[in-house]
């Protein structure tokens, strides 16, 4: 029952428990009601494989899904061993799955003027591309360039 490579994952962040156990980590989205039934990308999956006693004992990251499939990313896997393998593969799931956990990705979005001081750091682009990144992550570029420019107006 090892969370540990998905716990990594995380690390730095508010979005998931520091746990090697997957029982914690469920037992964690549960108390916070972020437990879904139906998966998305970026969602957690809890699968159950052995015969002890715990509800969970592997979990991963959906990368896909397609119908009643999904395509993960998991740590401590193989092709001989679903749940402790000692790999970081990518696996194709339709069984043995206990649920699924949504964590709050927009819990750690950035403020517009944290985005603003990144983008007058460079570490944004430039133009169009500039453009097309901040979009991609749920941030408007005008309004960035609004406060790029009274960020700027207010230094010199």
């Amino acid at each position: 029952e090892i969370a540990a490579f998905v716990s990594w994952l995380f690390k730095g962040t508010n979005l998931c428990p520091k746990t090697a156990s997957c029982l914690s980590m469920l037992e964690w989205f549960e108390a916070h009601n972020q437990i879904v039934k139906d998966p998305q990308v970026g969602d957690l999956v809890f699968f159950k494989y052995s015969t002890n006693n715990r509800r969970t004992n592997h979990v991963g990251v959906v990368e896909s899904v397609s119908g009643k499939t999904i395509n993960t990313i998991e740590g401590n896997t193989s092709v001989t061993s679903n749940d402790n393998g000692g790999k970081v593969m990518r696996r194709k799931r339709n069984k043995n799955i206990v649920g699924y956990a949504r964590p709050n990705y927009t819990e750690d979005k950035k403020t517009i003027a944290q985005v603003a001081q990144e983008v007058i750091d460079g570490k944004w682009g430039n133009g169009a591309e500039r453009k097309k990144r901040l979009q991609s992550f749920g941030y408007d570029p005008n309004e960035v360039l609004k406060v790029v420019n009274s960020m700027l107006k207010n230094t010199l």
